[in-house]
């Protein structure tokens, strides 16, 4: 599950932003396995969507 606002990192080693911070602007709810989540990274204050195992939370 995630929510707004919530401090993210990205996880995915294949990722171009592994490593990486940002924060939730779409919440997931704890039963949707499968929604990619929209993230505003840090970096460069744009919006990406993940999926729910590439991130996780700080």
């Amino acid at each position: 599950m995630f929510q707004v606002m919530q401090g993210v990192i990205v996880t995915n080693e294949a990722l171009e932003h592994h490593g990486q911070a940002g924060y939730v602007t779409k919440a997931v709810d704890e039963y949707d396995k499968t929604s990619k989540v929209l993230v505003r990274m840090d970096s460069d204050n744009e919006e990406y969507e993940f999926d729910q195992t590439d991130i996780r939370a700080l």
